[in-house]
């Protein structure tokens, strides 16, 4: 295991640590009895539409963009290390560990288990795993020998962009690489010929 990959590995253990101490472990933690205070909360997102009624926009993005940015982590970390290889194996993970701590929640009656949060912070995994699959495009796109592009072809919004990522980290997992670059031989051999 190289130093940075050991270094990424104490980052994301602590991440989680500190992930389940705001969600699972919080103030009231092994006050209440088991499964006797927690509660469900089954209705998509219905707990923000008083906050933006009542024009509490503070407590509004705090809780919906919280939900998503704490599990960005996890999809950057999951992406890097690569596994599982995929953006939907990245986002049945974050589901997972979501609905482990909304189960914890509920067992330990320190929040309450809503579905929205399992939505959010799916989609919160599933974006770090895209940040770090886009810039290894970006990455791979810039590394190519003998073809100019701007920035916007580099790494820029094109319609296949999704299927560039994926392709890009195909190449990387079957170690298909060129000096260094994310750029398969493959790849190489079809530009020159």
């Amino acid at each position: 295991m190289k130093k940075t990959e050991r270094w990424a590995a104490v980052f994301f253990v602590f991440y989680l640590l500190i992930l389940l101490r705001i969600t699972v472990f919080r103030s009231g933690f092994g006050t209440h009895p088991l499964f006797l205070d927690g509660t469900v909360s089954v209705s998509l997102f219905e707990g923000y539409v008083p906050l933006v009624k009542g024009g509490h926009w503070f407590l509004f993005f705090y809780l919906f963009l919280g939900n998503i940015i704490w599990f960005v982590p996890f999809g950057v970390y999951l992406a890097y290390a690569g596994w599982p290889d995929s953006l939907r194996g990245i986002l049945l993970c974050g589901f997972l560990l979501s609905f482990f701590i909304e189960s914890m929640q509920y067992v330990f009656g320190t929040g309450v288990s809503d579905l929205d949060d399992l939505v959010l912070n799916s989609l919160g995994a599933w974006s770090g795993a895209l940040i770090v699959m886009r810039l290894r495009v970006c990455r791979e796109r810039k590394a190519v020998p003998g073809e100019e592009r701007t920035e916007k072809e580099s790494c820029g919004g094109t319609a296949d962009s999704a299927a560039r990522m994926q392709g890009a980290e195909s190449r990387v997992r079957r170690g298909e690489t060129e000096k260094g670059s994310c750029g398969g031989m493959a790849d190489s051999a079809a530009r020159q010929g």
